[in-house]
């Protein structure tokens, strides 16, 4: 409704007007944890402003971001998988592109992308092969560029 979405942008200005990007932390936060939005409402807000708190710490300190890229990347390949060998191809071809996704976010981050060239294993890639661990992310998943293009 479009009170509601007023109500919502102007707690979200609030929010921020307390702390920089407070608002996207406890969007992420409640996105990670929906049960918070329940124990919010009622008034609990200790565990959700906890949850926001490691929000922004992982928003600001890298090696955070990484040890969550690697946690999800790792989430979505272990689903990938288990969908491919169930024949859901569909589905498989969703998690792929979100992993794609992910994959080409790491342009935007060149902190994360750094720190990752040294868990390419826990990846599933091999060696860095001297792209980028974003290039060879998508080259694992097939969604890249390969040298077979133009042939």
């Amino acid at each position: 409704m479009p009170h509601q979405v007023k109500a919502r942008e102007q707690a979200g200005a609030a929010l921020d007007a307390l702390a920089p990007q407070a608002a996207r932390d406890l969007d992420r936060a409640f996105a990670r944890d929906p049960t918070l939005v329940r124990e919010a409402a009622a008034g609990r807000m200790q565990r959700t402003i906890r949850a926001m708190q490691l929000e922004a710490e992982i928003r600001t300190n890298p090696n955070l971001r990484a040890d969550r890229f690697v946690e999800r990347w790792q989430g979505l390949d272990r689903q990938r998988v288990r969908l491919a060998h169930g024949g859901e191809w569909q589905s498989e071809r969703k998690i792929r592109d979100q992993m794609g996704a992910m994959a080409k976010g790491l342009e935007r981050d060149p902190q994360v992308e750094s720190l990752l060239r040294n868990r390419s294993r826990e990846l599933g890639i091999g060696m860095d092969m001297g792209r980028g661990i974003g290039r060879d992310l998508l080259d694992s998943l097939g969604l890249g560029r390969g040298r077979g293009l133009g042939l």
